[in-house]
């Protein structure tokens, strides 16, 4: 999609979400990832680029995909992805929580219990702040090594505006990340995904 495509597709999510963020947000997901799907049935050069990185992909992977269903279900989630964190920019927490399934968090658990800390790895495609959601919903501390996104819900730049000001800093430079930090516990797999 050209950059023109980009900021038409932007300004419609910014004005759909509050809308669709009223639905269940498990729902809500499947309504925004399902206008990445039509856009790619819909978008023949769209289309084409999905199915020839999808191809791609799964020539160096050593996959056997059903291109066409994957370039789809790509193209729903890249759209779900490009909505960054706003979509889970809700006051309540339990909607909040109801986005994620997450595995190994008995890991954190003990590590807390046990005044540790742990380090956690995200990937930085599209939607990578919904772990820090899961993470301050659920009351863990925490210390963001990254500059701050410019597209960011009112949530989390609530917490980077007032962390910035603590001990606990929200790290907006390079030079401020490479700050000492308690020793990390070994923390096991824990992974945290969002519903879509």
């Amino acid at each position: 999609m050209d950059r023109r495509g980009v900021k038409i597709r932007k300004r419609f999510l910014r004005g759909a979400l509050p809308v669709v963020r009223l639905l269940p947000l498990p729902t809500a997901a499947r309504i925004v990832s399902g206008i990445g799907r039509f856009e790619h049935r819909w978008n023949k050069g769209l289309r084409v680029r999905f199915d020839e990185a999808v191809e791609r992909g799964g020539r160096v992977l050593g996959c056997d995909w059903d291109v066409p269903a994957v370039s789809n279900r790509l193209a729903g989630n890249h759209i779900l992805w490009r909505s960054r964190d706003l979509l889970v920019d809700v006051a309540s927490d339990s909607r909040a929580l109801a986005m994620f399934d997450v595995e190994g968090r008995e890991h954190l658990d003990a590590a807390r219990a046990l005044g540790k800390g742990c380090i956690v790895l995200t990937s930085h495609f599209g939607a990578h702040m919904l772990p820090a959601h899961w993470l301050y919903r659920n009351d863990y501390p925490l210390r963001l090594y990254m500059e701050r996104p410019r597209s960011l819900s009112r949530f989390m730049a609530s917490r980077f505006e007032r962390e910035g000001r603590s001990a606990r800093t929200s790290c907006s430079s390079p030079a401020r990340a490479a700050r000492p930090t308690p020793p990390a516990a070994s923390c096991g797999r824990p992974a945290c995904s969002s519903r879509a």
